[in-house]
């Protein structure tokens, strides 16, 4: 009777665990994008206390963060799209840079604020290449054309 009741509770088992895994890994999948970095001085050294804007170009929404103690930084759950970047400090010229996120991208952003007016701008055009280093999560972008006959 032992051994018929083991063939009944093992799999049913089996299949409550393999359902939790499902769950789980469905929940971590997600579709916003992050962005995180470090900010420092042109000697290299840490600037904690800078202001990193992040203004989305399409809805204008901001997200303003601060570098921590190493010069850090991270922002969360931000959508796809354009972004335009912008670093100050007192005492620093401002830089700003154009980044496009992608569906689950994290994308690492560095600066280097150079001594000089507040109100000095030094813009970044270039924009961050389409490589994933942060993760080793595999994705893809699929874009839909439509033909009109």
């Amino acid at each position: 009777m032992k051994i018929q009741k083991t063939r009944i509770v093992r799999p049913f088992f089996c299949f409550a665990i393999s359902v939790a895994a499902i769950a789980i890994t469905s929940f971590a999948q997600t579709e916003s994008a992050r962005i995180q970095g470090t900010v420092a001085d042109a000697n290299g050294a840490a600037l904690a206390g800078a202001t990193v804007t992040i203004r989305s170009t399409g809805t204008g929404r901001e997200v303003k963060v601060t570098t921590r103690d190493d010069g850090t930084y991270s922002a969360l759950a931000l959508q796809p799209g354009q972004y335009q970047i912008e670093v100050g400090q007192a005492n620093f010229k401002t830089t700003k840079q154009d980044v496009t996120l992608e569906v689950a991208q994290t994308a690492v952003l560095n600066f280097t604020l150079e001594t000089g007016e507040v109100s000095e701008t030094v813009t970044v055009t270039a924009d961050i290449p389409q490589i994933e280093t942060a993760t080793s999560a595999i994705g893809q972008v699929i874009q839909l054309s439509l033909i009109h006959i």
